[in-house]
């Protein structure tokens, strides 16, 4: 089998397939054709990857409609790993795998950086272009695939939190694209989350009113978001609004913008409102079943509408009006409704209050096998006497064991041992019968400094008068006048002379020579 076969043959196999399981199936038996083909011809392990690129693609794309993202991922990682030389399909491998992984899991690690990388080296690097891919997959890919890639990647960049490429490619995506209403959808939700919501508004109003074909089939894409956006400001009459009149009349009784508006208007306190949308969307879907008998989307339309009635009749007290409904619900599903227990036990109370025995026999057998049961061969008074002896037992009980379990407490804590009385120790020659123990009275000069007390001043003048008899340098004191020779000169006296002590006759000491010590 020759590879332009191979093409042509994964080329028409979307023509004569209805749906995308039968078409899912027809891609899985070609693939393993395919394969079994090319290993006859001795093809490698990678050249069998890249000849079959375009099927395993277009088999990912196919996973992920039928919701298998797992499945895509695992069949589009040996692409997005290996290189392959068809950029044009490496581009969309790149694409579907991001879409895959992000419906895996969004938080695994690295997720947003990986997939921002794979799709920008798609781009010509050598232009500032943003919107410029490379040669081998500008020529090769249409301008809808070119503008759902450059919407991913703007995505990413929004879902990552890089805010300011992600404005800067919707700027380009904007000009380039100015009808499309993802591109704007786009923009909106950056000036919301730039916290510029009036701004994203009047963004989507306008291109609602002014470019957006009425008749196309996201007219009430833009119109979503305004509500979206104005729920999250908080202002949900806004938001009521604009999925009453804003949107299609063929869009305003759909089973989830009907649940939306029901529950703004019962969030706004606009009970009244929200019990006659019911009542619209009920004979809505009553003429539409009338219409088409086997309408399984109007008979669940009908189904819930009178659900959603019963509900709000039970919550207004309406007890009367509510079993009405409840026995219409009934008569419509076979006797097997998916009313709440919560619902069925405000019934039954109600309809017990009111005596209405029928509808109790009614409610009876809507109840669970389990518990449709309970209540038979049920002495009431003796149910109440055995409750009311019961409870006073307990109360007994829970008495004595609070005594009991005092008591053990009482027991379990340590006695406290007593302290022996010793005599006191007094100082010596205390004694405690005198006044201040016999003792003198502390000097009341001891918490002074030493040098402040009496005692030290004492001291200091003795010690001062010893200083004054001699003061001055050596010689200005008292000398002995009868030893100055000078003043015996003068007064002609011979002064003797002084006879020292005569010094001993000693041996001269050895080593004292001339040459003295070496």
């Amino acid at each position: 089998m020759r590879t332009t076969q191979m093409k042509c043959n994964i080329a028409n196999i979307p023509q004569g397939c209805g749906g995308a399981w039968i078409l899912t199936r027809v891609c899985v038996h070609s693939n393993t054709a395919g394969e079994e083909a090319l290993f006859d011809e001795d093809y490698t392990d990678e050249e069998v990857l890249a000849e079959l690129a375009p099927l395993s693609v277009l088999l990912s794309f196919l996973m992920l409609a039928t919701g298998r993202a797992e499945a895509a991922v695992d069949r589009l990682q040996p692409l997005v790993a290996g290189d392959l030389h068809q950029r044009e399909i490496s581009a969309l491998a790149a694409n579907n795998w991001a879409v895959a992984s992000f419906a895996t899991d969004t938080q695994q690690k690295g997720f947003f950086s990986r997939s921002i990388r794979k799709l920008e080296s798609l781009l010509d690097k050598s232009t500032n272009n943003l919107l410029a891919f490379d040669s081998d997959i500008a020529t090769r890919l249409d301008a809808e695939q070119k503008q759902l890639l450059h919407m991913n990647r703007a995505l990413l960049y929004y879902l990552s939190g890089k805010l300011d490429p992600a404005k800067e490619l919707s700027a380009q995506l904007l000009s380039a694209y100015p009808g499309n209403a993802s591109v704007a959808m786009l923009q909106a939700l950056l000036l919301a989350k730039s916290g510029k919501a009036a701004e994203a508004d009047k963004l989507l109003a306008d291109f609602q009113n002014n470019i957006m074909d009425d008749d196309s089939d996201d007219s009430a894409r833009p119109i979503l978001l305004r509500a979206q956006l104005a729920l999250e400001s908080g202002n949900a009459a806004v938001a009521v609004q604009l999925l009453g009149t804003a949107l299609p009349s063929d869009l305003q009784l759909r089973p989830a913008v009907l649940a939306t508006r029901v529950a703004l208007l019962e969030q706004t306190g606009d009970v009244a409102g929200a019990e006659g949308l019911l009542q619209s969307a009920l004979q809505h879907w009553q003429q539409v079943a009338k219409v088409a008998p086997r309408d399984q989307a109007a008979g669940a339309g009908v189904s819930w509408c009178l659900q959603r009635l019963v509900t709000l009749k039970l919550s207004q007290g309406k007890a009367g009006d509510a079993m009405s409904l409840y026995q219409q619900l009934s008569k419509l599903s076979g006797g097997a409704t998916s009313t709440s227990s919560a619902a069925l036990a405000k019934l039954a109370r109600a309809a017990a209050a009111a005596g209405d025995l029928d509808a109790v026999a009614v409610l009876q057998k809507q109840l669970p096998a389990a518990y449709a049961t309970l209540g038979q061969n049920v002495d009431v008074d003796a149910l109440e006497d055995s409750a009311r002896a019961v409870s006073s037992s307990r109360r007994r009980d829970e008495v004595t064991r609070k005594r009991e379990a005092d008591e053990a407490a009482a027991d379990e804590q340590p006695k406290k041992r007593s302290k022996k009385k010793r005599k006191p120790r007094y100082p010596k020659g205390y004694d405690p019968s005198k006044p201040n123990g016999g003792l003198p009275p502390p000097d009341p000069e001891r918490w002074l400094p030493k040098w402040q007390r009496s005692d030290a001043k004492k001291k200091q003048r003795r010690r001062r008068d010893r200083q004054e008899t001699v003061k001055g340098s050596q010689g200005a004191g008292r000398v002995d006048e009868a030893l100055d020779r000078a003043a015996k000169a003068e007064r002609g006296e011979s002064p003797d002379k002084a006879k020292g002590p005569a010094k001993p006759n000693l041996p001269a000491r050895p080593g004292k020579g001339k040459g003295g010590r070496r």
